[in-house]
């Protein structure tokens, strides 16, 4: 049906074919760009950070030798608390500020 016209209704713009082109590349750039960032979050989820996780627990665990075993679990916790809080307080504010 392309390079047909449809019949006129009033009150409603057509739509040239250059218009339906130019949406049509702006929909496939941006499913392009969700793509690949995506692929960006499943490759730092699934490699980077439990490599990160795993030298920072070798780090704190190296950190905490000769404290009793309560105390050094306890900083170990809060250490790897820290980063989900501020994750939890960014995300908080990013949606307040939206709402406003």
């Amino acid at each position: 049906m392309r390079g047909q016209r449809a019949a006129s209704v009033p009150g409603v713009r057509n739509l040239t074919d250059a218009d339906v082109d130019r949406i049509a590349s702006g929909v496939a750039s941006r499913l392009a760009s969700l793509a690949l960032k995506i692929g960006i979050g499943v490759v730092v989820v699934v490699w980077v950070l439990p490599y990160f996780l795993l030298q920072l627990l070798v780090v704190l665990s190296s950190m905490t030798r000769g404290l009793p075993q309560p105390l050094a679990v306890a900083i170990v916790a809060t250490v790897l608390a820290l980063p989900v809080i501020a994750l939890i307080v960014l995300t908080s504010r990013r949606r307040s500020a939206t709402r406003s």
